[in-house]
């Protein structure tokens, strides 16, 4: 992950979240849609 660049896709960021947090497909499709804002 020290080479990480950035998430260019919400399909992405929904990969990773299941992949580095163990977040269902459900459980991170939701924090993505929810958490976007000027920090995204």
């Amino acid at each position: 992950m020290l080479d990480y660049k950035g998430i260019p896709t919400k399909a992405g960021g929904v990969g990773m979240m299941i992949e580095f947090f163990g977040s269902t497909e459900m459980e991170a499709d939701f924090e993505v849609k929810t958490t976007k804002g000027a920090h995204a």
